[in-house]
């Protein structure tokens, strides 16, 4: 993408998202707390320990990065629900890198947010 053609990218996402009722967030742990998390390398190798016993895994390992992500470098036997779709995250990135980290992190909660209250009402 060339330098002009992002520029008004970048001009078009900032003037919608202005229009969206979203703050911008300063510290993600205002919005969710800090959680475990595992290193990819370290899944796979529990997972495999369990293969080599002949045993199943004892999880159900959920990636939530985006179809792209998951794509080029996803676990095997994770399942993918992503959190924001590729062209959210390209948005989300786009935000990110050139003009507001606090903006794309309001922007990536609000997607996030709509997602989870149409989850949970279709999921009753």
């Amino acid at each position: 993408m060339s330098g002009t053609s992002q520029k008004k990218e970048l001009s078009q996402l900032i003037a919608e998202v202005r229009q969206l009722p979203i703050e911008e967030i300063e510290d993600l742990n205002s919005i969710a707390p800090p959680c475990e998390q595992f290193e990819q390398e370290r899944l796979f190798e529990l997972y495999q320990t369990c293969l080599a016993a002949g045993q199943q895994s004892p999880w159900c390992i959920i990636d939530v990065r985006s179809e792209k992500e998951f794509e080029a470098d996803g676990l095997p036997f994770a399942v993918n629900i992503p959190i924001l779709d590729n062209t959210e995250r390209h948005q989300v990135g786009l935000l990110y890198k050139q003009n507001s980290q606090q903006l794309a992190m309001g922007l990536a909660y609000y997607h996030a947010k709509n997602k989870e209250e149409n989850f949970l009402r279709d999921n009753k």
